[in-house]
């Protein structure tokens, strides 16, 4: 077992009962501290780390201070003032200092002595001359230096500090009783909790801002799917009437018809995270355009049921079963499979359960699950089925279509589900390719075996965790090959009210806005156009550097930002003011993205 430390998302060890294998443990294998167990009735737990040791604890750090740039300029200032104190009182007692000793030699009875009365009478006696009284005018320009001090210490505005604060606190009273700012739905009104940084909000300069859950709502919706080359749903999203509009096209009238049905049907079946509308499917599903379109329907929401780690939980009292999901996109893909009568209902020691729509309950054996990340960008799980093995499996398309089998005759199937997914890209929902394959059982036991050593190796597991080339991911490339493609299913995630507005009024303000998304850049664009980020074509130019414009090396990324500067100040030039040149707009991808962070290539993506 590795040693406390404060990595939240990172474990690594070993447990083993005598007689039985050995099995690694990670971090979806640890509770932390303050975590709550639940789905469960009992569970055997061994405490790894405690106190001080844990996690939670480890990573525990005091709130930095949060200082405004007025401020910091303010105590900037004061030092100065402070110093040009010093440096005048210095300046008089050593003026002082000179003035007794060279001036006031004849003066006795002025000079600072500590003598007593009889050898006062004998320096009355003596050559004054002789006498030297430096330490003592030494002394007195020490103390001539902190009486200055005192006579000028209100040159230093301590005051000032306390004015600031006083107008801070009404600024903060201000901010919170502004019915502009205050949110209706919650009754949450806006809390100023560092009154330090009032002022701050109008030196905003620069917003970076993630799309997924701050520009978005983080509610996904199944809206649509393309099975076996047949599209289903109607209607359009906002982003979708945005690509319209970039595109200068009308919207054609049977598409917002379809959208209206669409809103009619999602409250009429009230059925959460779920707002489809296509009375084809339903034929489809019961056979009557063919068995073979049936059967592609029934394997595609069958994946959407089992390919997942949503947790089903089940109300004691109502006996209403709700979804415990990690990632929203999953709990919407389940609740999207349950509206076409494919409904989750428990999982446990292994087995999955679905409810058909006919009243049918069907089992399934979940093997192995290989979870999804970033690197992969796909999700697998193996299942036992009566007598069958069958892989299933969900991802992007950039990761999934090479792995497609060459052998099933699919081109066609690939260019309409492809096409498919471009138009709903467009309209910016989220799409994933679903795919299957049927597995051998004996290259499946043997794959298993190696597959479950490298799983409890802890120096693959490091190698995993570092990004380097390890023995479980090239094992579950093995699995993960010649597929068979079902389709493709597409989820909304919802602008959130008002982020159109709002971000109009923040690039009127003169405000760049940089967001990041994970999208496609053709979805990535048609967002942007969504929320006023961008605009249409004839009102903004858009310059885009994606990889395939072969703009992934330093060289001929510069020239491509050279080129739209220069192209910038042609028209400025030809417009005599850059107020009557149309504004650019940057579009660019992450490994571009990369490139672009080089500090020879960001001068000129700063201008």
């Amino acid at each position: 077992m590795e040693h406390p430390n404060k990595l939240i998302d990172s474990f690594k060890g070993t447990f083993q009962i005598t007689g039985e294998d050995k099995e690694v443990i990670d971090p979806t294998n640890v509770l932390l501290r303050g975590c709550t167990l639940r789905n469960v009735d009992w569970a055997m737990c061994l405490v790894v780390n405690t106190g001080l040791d844990t996690k939670i604890m480890m990573s525990n750090s005091e709130s930095p201070v949060k200082t405004s740039s007025l401020e910091l300029r303010i105590n900037v200032e004061i030092k100065r003032v402070v110093l040009y104190l010093v440096v005048v009182c210095l300046f008089g007692a050593s003026g002082n200092f000179v003035w007794k000793n060279n001036e006031m030699l004849d003066a006795w009875y002025l000079k600072w002595s500590t003598t007593d009365a009889d050898e006062t009478a004998k320096l009355h006696e003596t050559d004054f001359e002789d006498y030297n009284a430096t330490g003592d005018f030494l002394l007195s320009a020490v103390v001539q230096f902190f009486y200055y001090f005192l006579l000028m210490a209100n040159f230093v505005p301590v005051s000032l500090y306390v004015s600031m604060s006083t107008v801070k606190f009404f600024q903060a009273n201000f901010i919170e009783a502004d019915v502009e700012i205050y949110h209706e739905e919650t009754n949450t009104p806006t809390k100023v909790r560092t009154m330090a940084l009032n002022e701050e909000l109008g030196q905003i300069s620069h917003v970076f801002s993630d799309k997924t859950g701050t520009l978005t709502c983080n509610i996904m919706d199944f809206r649509k799917c393309t099975v076996n080359g047949n599209s289903y749903g109607k209607g359009i999203t906002e982003i979708g009437k945005a690509a319209y509009n970039l595109q200068g096209d009308t919207i054609p009238e049977d598409i917002l018809a379809g959208e209206a049905m669409s809103k009619e049907h999602a409250e009429m079946h009230k059925q959460p995270h779920v707002n489809f509308y296509d009375q084809s499917i339903r034929f489809d599903l019961v056979g009557a355009n063919g068995d073979e379109q049936a059967q592609a329907l029934e394997d595609f929401f069958t994946v959407l049921a089992l390919c997942h780690s949503v947790i089903p939980e089940v109300d004691e009292e109502t006996k209403e079963i709700h979804l415990s999901a990690s990632s929203p996109d999953d709990e919407a893909l389940v609740c999207g499979a349950k509206f076409f009568g494919f409904e989750f209902i428990d999982r446990k020691q292994g087995v999955a359960t679905l409810r058909l729509s006919s009243g049918e309950t069907r089992t399934y054996q979940i093997l192995e699950m290989i979870e999804f990340n970033s690197t992969r960008k796909r999700m697998s799980v193996v299942v036992k089925v009566d007598d069958r093995l069958e892989l299933f499996s969900k991802g992007a398309d950039t990761v999934m279509i090479p792995r497609l089998s060459e052998k099933a005759n699919q081109e066609k199937l690939l260019d309409d589900t492809c096409k498919h997914m471009t138009a709903y890209a467009k309209e910016g929902l989220r799409t994933l390719m679903i795919c299957k394959r049927t597995l051998n059982p004996e290259w499946w036991e043997e794959w298993h075996g190696r597959f479950h050593q490298a799983s409890v190796d802890l120096v693959e597991i490091e190698k995993r965790l570092n990004g380097e080339a390890n023995d479980i991911d090239l094992l579950a490339e093995d699995l993960e090959t010649d597929f068979r493609l079902l389709g493709a299913s597409a989820i909304e995630d919802k602008l959130q009210e008002g982020v159109p507005e709002c971000i109009a009024d923040l690039a009127s303000a003169g405000i760049k806005i940089w967001v990041l998304t994970g999208d496609k850049v053709e979805t990535a664009i048609n967002i942007a156009v969504a929320c006023r980020l961008l605009h249409p074509e004839e009102y903004m130019e858009q310059v885009v550097i994606a990889g395939g414009d072969d703009t992934n090396t330093k060289k001929k990324l510069v020239e491509k930002l050279i080129e739209s500067i220069r192209q910038f100040e042609d028209d400025v030039k030809q417009a005599g003011s850059a107020d009557l040149v149309k504004p650019r707009a940057l579009v660019i991808d992450g490994p571009s993205l990369i490139v672009a962070m080089d500090p020879d290539v960001q001068p000129y993506l700063l201008r």
